[in-house]
């Protein structure tokens, strides 16, 4: 707590204001003159005591206001600041925060509200001049309609942030309904607003229980009503366009008053909607005993939750509504593409039920613009968009059904140990992902003597990648070649070429799951796709089973892009990583498992070629 000063030294500080506020006026220049209709001389005064180093006592005994509340600012152990509230006349509260770390002045924020609602934002620097100003404007009913951004002198700008837009119009579409019940969606996008929900007339079906209205427009004021976060156009454009055919019915979550969580999910189920996406939550119990209540009656609906971003075991510490335990719900966290819990993200044995990969995804943002997101938030949206895909295939699936085929696709990891059910490597597979157009079997080499081992080898080429099927046999030549000085000969070939999904041209962790879960072709494999989204981008890419141990389903696999420069050598060299089941290079001139391949540098030391034969004859991949 700021301690009171007093005696002389409080009597000088007060005569130091004096002089200060004289001159901070100065500085401020005309701001309360020309701040329009505006009155913004309160805080104007109290600017320049602010930054002087006075406490908050001090600044409320010389200024005759009411301190209601007051902290230190504590980072570290170390005080940084001072923190308030002081009431004027009943009808004002400012809101101060003053950061001077080392009784260093850095700078200030100050909040101006009236009849508690807030109307002038302040934000100076060192030198206690301005530098960013925002009020709030209302409309004639009192209600906030937009943040309008101030120059250095308060003058009003052109830069207004929307708070509360009327919806604009657009045409009734059909579809598979999906609730996303979050801070609301930026409907003045066409790219949301072509999606939602509407009746007969046109009206929007979404509603926000925070306002109480029909214009559930994306704005979470938690923090300060001058800067709202916008959360749900994020989670909403990337529910969207992972179920393009989804039909969107947004609800702002009722913060003021969470026992309005019943009339939610009266509403959801008014709409006949199913799936009810929940990318929030918080650690207070009681905010969610009315939801709990409501949902337990609700069997019909399946609702997908958001464990947090706490980085926390919600077994331990836990998070609402995650850590209920209600069978239409799945509980979900953000993982990265080997299966483990993302940094940040939270977890929990018996609380979360899968990993889903929502790090670096592209959304759109409030204004517009595509944005990389990355959290438990888009965990939930990617799964209620497979929810949603599920549905449209099978609309007489109850809710328990939908949520079983969920489970049903996650995949036991070495992360397991984190969540209940598994990991979903590719929250987008669909069983059309992958078709079978033709295959054909190659046999090389007839007769080998009795100190050749035999590789039998998977080939998958895929249609529109680049490759072509007539390239195969030539390729397999030149690669025989130069396994032959190990003593290792390609005997036969099975060569399949499939036509796929767009998105599985190119090679990254989630694609590759489904290319190989959806064929069952034998080990090694050779996959020839068009480029590869990883990063860094490598022009192949081979898996034994040393770094595959968190993603088994890559174990004897290669992977290589139609731009790869000299394929026979650069697949060979992946093969012989598998083979050997090493990422071991060599620097010597010449050799083949040089970190950078060369046309014409082929050649294998005794000892690369022993590790290669002892290690695959012991995994299968070589026969006698």
């Amino acid at each position: 707590m700021a301690s009171k000063r007093t005696g002389k030294t409080h009597q000088a500080r007060v005569e130091v204001l004096k002089l200060s506020w004289a001159f901070g006026l100065l500085l401020i220049g005309s701001e309360v003159a020309s701040a329009g209709s505006e009155s913004f001389s309160l805080p104007l005064r109290l600017l320049p005591a602010i930054c002087e180093h006075i406490e908050p006592h001090a600044l409320a005994q010389t200024e005759g206001l009411d301190l209601e509340a007051t902290a230190e600012i504590d980072f570290g152990g170390q005080s940084r600041g001072w923190q308030a509230t002081f009431v004027v006349g009943g009808a004002d509260t400012l809101f101060v925060q003053r950061l001077a770390p080392g009784d260093n002045f850095r700078g200030a924020r100050l909040e101006w509200w009236r009849n508690k609602k807030p109307k002038l934002f302040l934000g100076v620097g060192a030198d206690c001049r301005v530098q960013t100003a925002r009020r709030m404007s209302y409309d004639k009913q009192g209600r906030a309609i937009s943040v309008i951004h101030l120059d250095p002198h308060l003058n009003d700008t052109a830069v207004h942030d929307l708070l509360n837009p009327p919806v604009p119009r657009a045409k009734r579409i059909d579809g598979v309904r999906v609730a996303l019940l979050d801070a609301g969606v930026n409907y003045m996008l066409s790219d949301i607003n072509q999606h939602l929900a509407r009746d007969e007339k046109g009206n929007v079906l979404g509603y926000d229980f925070w306002d109480l209205d029909q214009r559930p427009f994306d704005a979470n004021p938690a923090r300060s009503a001058f800067f709202p976060q916008r959360h749900g156009t994020r989670t909403a454009s990337l529910l969207i366009r992972e179920a393009p055919n989804a039909v969107l019915v947004p609800y702002r979550y009722p913060r003021p008053d969470m026992s309005r969580m019943r009339d939610v999910l009266d509403e959801v189920k008014r709409r006949n909607i199913m799936i009810v996406g929940m990318p929030l939550g918080s650690k207070r119990m009681w905010e969610w005993e009315t939801f709990v209540q409501s949902a337990k009656a609700s069997t019909d609906l399946l609702f997908i939750v958001s464990a947090g971003n706490e980085g926390i075991n919600i077994d331990d510490v836990p998070i609402y509504p995650a850590s209920y335990d209600l069978d239409n719900m799945i509980v979900v966290t953000s993982a990265d593409d080997t299966g483990r819990p993302a940094r940040g993200s939270n977890w929990g044995k018996q609380s979360v039920d899968l990993l889903v990969p929502a790090e670096n995804q592209t959304a759109i943002d409030f204004d517009g613009k595509q944005v990389s997101v990355s959290g438990s938030s888009y965990a939930v949206s990617r799964v209620a968009a497979m929810a949603v895909r599920l549905l449209e295939q099978h609309p007489e699936w109850p809710a328990s059904e939908i949520k079983r085929a969920i489970f049903e696709r996650a995949v036991p990891t070495r992360f397991n140990k984190f969540v209940a059910v598994g990991y979903l490597p590719d929250p987008l597979a669909q069983p059309t992902d992958v078709s079978l157009i033709r295959k054909r079997h190659i046999e090389k080499v007839a007769t080998v003597d009795s100190k050749t081992l035999k590789l039998d080898l998977s080939i998958v080429v895929l249609e529109e990648s680049g490759w072509r099927d007539s390239q195969i046999p030539g390729l397999i030549d030149r690669i025989d070649h130069i396994l032959s000085q190990c003593n290792i000969r390609v005997t036969r070939v099975r060569e399949y070429v499939l036509r796929v999904s767009p998105r599985l041209l190119d090679f990254d962790a989630a694609t590759s799951h489904t290319l190989v879960n959806q064929t069952n072709i034998p080990k090694p494999i050779l996959f020839m796709m068009r480029d590869t989204l990883r990063d860094p981008a490598y022009e192949g890419e081979a898996f034994g089973k040393a770094n595959s141990r968190y993603r088994e389903w890559l174990q004897n696999t290669i992977w290589v892009i139609a731009s790869i420069t000299d394929p026979d050598v650069g697949i060979a060299h992946e093969l012989l990583h598998v083979l050997s089941d090493s990422g071991e290079h060599v620097s010597e001139q010449g050799n083949l498992m040089q970190a950078n391949t060369r046309r014409g540098e082929i050649y294998l030391k005794p000892t690369q070629c022993q590790r290669a034969r002892q290690t695959a004859l012991a995994n299968g991949l070589l026969a006698r």
